[in-house]
C-alpha cells in the first residue's frame, strides 16, 4: 500500500492535474467535478501538507511520489 500522507484520491487527482498546468475549471470538466469542489480539494492537500500555496503543494506531493503529471488526454479538448 502506498502511503498517501492523508491526501484522498480525489486531492491527489486535483494535484496531478494542476501540476500538468490545468486550471481548476480544467479540472473539474475532467474530473467532473464543479470548480469551486476542485478548489476545496486542493485546499485540503494544501493544509494536510503544511504548504504555502497551490503550488508547493504540488512541488511537495511530487517529492513524496504521491503524485505524477498524469499523460494529457485532453490535449484538444480546449481547442475550437
Amino acid at each position: 500500500m502506498i502511503a498517501n500522507h492523508g491526501l484522498s484520491n480525489r486531492e491527489r487527482q486535483c494535484l496531478a492535474w494542476a501540476a500538468s498546468g490545468k486550471t481548476t475549471w480544467e479540472t473539474g470538466v475532467i474530473l467532473g467535478l464543479s470548480e469551486r469542489t476542485v478548489e476545496k480539494h486542493i485546499a485540503r492537500a494544501i493544509d494536510i501538507l503544511h504548504a504555502t500555496n497551490k503550488t508547493q503543494a504540488v512541488a511537495l506531493a511530487m517529492q513524496m511520489n504521491l503524485i505524477s503529471p498524469p499523460a494529457d488526454e485532453t490535449a484538444g479538448l480546449w481547442q475550437e
